[in-house]
């Protein structure tokens, strides 16, 4: 009898490990699917109103000096490498928590 608790109990604690690992993957899977849906808005959304500042170079529309032409597309510029660094940082980080 004590065999057979001991074998169901190994069982379970089993079936449990089994049920958390695959709670981990699927939450990891959720997060993935979520980067990718809220990424593609949110990118479809900037390139949108990116292309309305270049809208601005049309000059019959708009008077601008070499000097605002610079202020903008140095801080488009700016916004870009600060989300490149954003994105290279949290790799490191990640890659740094997998070998620990």
């Amino acid at each position: 009898m004590d065999e057979d608790m001991v074998r169901h109990n190994k069982e379970m604690n089993d079936l449990k490990e089994k049920i958390e690992k695959a709670k981990a993957k699927s939450k990891k899977e959720d997060r993935a699917i979520k980067f990718k849906r809220v990424g593609n808005k949110r990118l479809l959304k900037a390139i949108k109103y990116i292309r309305m500042v270049k809208n601005m170079s049309l000059s019959f529309a708009y008077d601008m000096s070499e000097e605002d032409v610079k202020k903008i597309t140095e801080r488009l510029h700016d916004e870009v490498e600060e989300i490149q660094y954003a994105f290279n940082v949290r790799n490191k980080k990640q890659t740094i928590e997998k070998v620990l």
